[in-house]
């Protein structure tokens, strides 16, 4: 899993003027990993995203991902999570949770 996220990144090639990323890791509880806004300027990159990954631990429990979506809504799809309001989505998440 952390090789295919690493090629995501290295794909999507993330910048302070291109795209930001997020990384939310699911379990019985969701953990935030970093959200839009945890990087910015020069430090948003691939290089930093990568390291990130590296460093994601193995959760242990249940695959609530209806929780994790509701925490990715909530903390990282909005502006304190660093969602830019002017950029325009790709896809907008809608949780029913």
């Amino acid at each position: 899993m952390k090789e295919f996220m690493r090629e995501v990144v290295e794909k999507l090639k993330p910048s302070a003027s291109g795209t930001h990323m997020a990384l939310s890791l699911y379990s019985t509880v969701p953990k935030l990993s970093f959200v839009f806004n945890t990087m910015l300027g020069k430090d948003l990159n691939q290089k930093n995203i990568i390291k990130f990954i590296d460093a994601m631990p193995h959760l242990r429990g249940f695959t609530y991902i209806d929780k994790a979506l509701k925490q990715a809504n909530e903390e990282i799809f909005s502006l304190k999570g660093g969602m830019r309001p002017e950029v325009k989505r790709v896809r907008k998440v809608n949780c029913l949770c």
